[in-house]
């Protein structure tokens, strides 16, 4: 609450106030080319500070959510009909001793004990040292299995049906291989899957930004707060970071595993030859990740080039707020992915299953867009810049230059009292009025006003 005393000061605070001068503006111009030049050039300096302060920070971004959905295509255009090739001699099959021939040299030995047996076959067998174990087990054999056809033994081939796993909407598993442990846990038999080779990635993925679009950027721009793949142009990087495979504008984003393995980041080298996955990759399993980025602006997918990765071109992919630009990176995350988990059969062996995991994971990334809010405050901001030259200008006329600012003071400052003006003014006319009576020479009108002829 206002108490007495403080309204009591307010008040004699006022009064004081009133009796000191008040200063109003007044407009002179002055015919001065260097001051005339200083003042331009200060104010083409305020109006350049002006569109770059909007320039920086004139768009309004926001953060973009971002969710991947692999799905895997084994249909009847990369399906079986693509995929039933008699691979079983393919050049990824390792030459392995055959199961027979195992279980042939461990009848010869029965009658050892297992440390015995593995003294002896060590030499004759490959250490399965990808498996956990110590020590690790023996690669008894290693068989590729073609595609089912007709009615065969499913442990004996591999089913379009079950090579899939669609855990979620963020992973999908490709089955890769089968590894029996034998219940001596000396031998493994492996059973690659090498025929999935040929099977066809679906990326999918939709946007949506973390705030809503301001009114005036959604009315007058069509600025859109959300999307997905059909609304987008989709890149992707290849394994060094740069543009690579570019997709048409609203189209499906399908990649083979070899595209995949060939895009990875980080991707060990021991698992891609040339542009052809080894049998490792399948033997093993690996876990990939995707991720997208989804960009507006050709400036901010410039940030995410990996040093100077490609050339300058390559990174001119024409994004818009109509057509956004989406970038697919592919990461290689671990070996070694399963299927389902381990299982016991019932001979006791222990039948494990590996996998090519495509996992989608939640990215984020940044899109801007023309902030009018921004705008208008930048063109206030404006306004009061270009005040800034005349009162430095003023300043400088005023007290740098000498005898000159004496006379510009005079001119630009002046006090004013009305009283004391009035006052002057009435002796002045009484002054002049007493000159033009003895000057004048005759009356005119009716009233007998004085004049002064032309004569005179």
């Amino acid at each position: 609450a206002i108490t007495p005393w403080l309204l009591r000061q307010c008040i004699c605070i006022i009064l004081v106030m009133s009796l000191c001068l008040l200063s109003l503006p007044k407009s002179v111009a002055i015919s001065n080319p260097r001051l005339n030049a200083l003042y331009y050039f200060l104010l083409l300096a305020m109006v350049i500070l002006g569109i770059w302060n909007y320039m920086s920070a004139g768009l309004w971004s926001a953060q973009v959510e971002l969710r991947v959905v692999p799905v895997l295509e084994i249909g009847p255009e990369t399906g079986p009909t693509a995929l039933a090739l008699n691979i079983t001699n393919h050049k990824m099959c390792p030459p392995e001793r055959s199961i027979a021939a195992a279980d042939a040299l461990l009848g010869l030995w029965n009658n050892l004990s297992v440390a015995d047996v593995r003294k002896r076959v060590n030499s004759s067998f490959r250490p399965a040292h990808w498996l956990e174990g110590s020590p690790p087990p023996l690669q008894a054999s290693s068989t590729c299995l073609p595609m089912c056809t007709g009615r065969v033994d499913p442990n004996l081939c591999v089913s379009a049906h079950t090579l899939t796993d669609q855990r979620d909407s963020s992973q999908v598993a490709l089955w890769s291989a089968r590894h029996i442990l034998r219940n001596n846990g000396l031998f493994v038999d492996s059973f690659v899957g090498l025929s999935a080779v040929g099977a066809t990635f679906q990326l999918g993925y939709s946007y949506e930004l973390r705030r809503k679009l301001p009114e005036m950027t959604r009315t007058f721009l069509n600025g859109q707060s959300h999307g997905d793949h059909a609304k987008t142009r989709t890149v992707l990087l290849d394994s060094n970071g740069v543009p690579g495979k570019r997709f048409p504008f609203g189209s499906k984003m399908k990649l083979t595993l070899r595209e995949l393995l060939g895009a990875a980041q980080g991707l060990p080298q021991q698992l891609l030859e040339g542009t052809e996955p080894t049998w490792e990759v399948f033997r093993d399993g690996l876990a990939l990740d995707v991720e997208v980025l989804c960009y507006n602006e050709d400036v901010e997918i410039q940030k995410v080039r990996l040093g100077r990765a490609g050339n300058e071109e390559d990174w001119h992919l024409g994004a818009s707020s109509d057509v956004p630009v989406c970038l697919v990176r592919v990461k290689y995350l671990r070996c070694c992915a399963s299927f389902a988990p381990p299982e016991v059969t019932a001979g006791g062996d222990v039948a494990m299953h590996r996998a090519v995991v495509v996992r989608g994971s939640i990215g984020t990334s940044a899109m801007w867009f023309p902030s009018f809010s921004q705008l208008l405050l930048t063109v206030t901001s404006i306004l009061v810049l270009i005040r800034i030259p005349k009162i430095v200008v003023r300043w400088f006329a005023l007290h740098c230059l000498g005898q000159l600012s004496r006379l510009y003071r005079r001119v630009l400052v002046q006090q004013f009292d009305i009283q004391h003006e009035a006052a002057t003014t009435a002796v002045m006319l009484m002054s002049n009025s007493v000159a033009f009576l003895e000057l004048s020479d005759r009356k005119i009108c009716k009233e007998n006003f004085p004049a002064i002829s032309r004569a005179r």
